[in-house]
């Protein structure tokens, strides 16, 4: 995950995600740097899925559900 920290663009940060996928809804701080990934890219693969899987599963974490509706806002916006 510090790759994709590190990254300067979002193509280089979804490359060092994407193989964490399968544990996105496992590790919070995952979820958090994904959310954010998906707020900052304009055309993130499965972006209505993640969001609303992240937001499903930490219900209770008001700002990990506002950033997850904060990307599908944006989407929303570009659409």
């Amino acid at each position: 995950m510090e790759r994709a920290l590190a990254a300067k663009s979002s193509a280089d940060a979804w490359a060092a995600l994407e193989p964490l996928r399968t544990r996105l809804l496992e590790d919070r701080d995952l979820a958090v740097a994904w959310v954010a990934l998906l707020q900052a890219s304009s055309s993130a693969t499965h972006l209505v899925t993640d969001a609303r899987a992240v937001a499903e599963r930490w219900p209770d974490d008001a700002a990990l559900v506002a950033a997850a509706a904060t990307a599908l806002v944006r989407q929303a916006d570009k659409d």
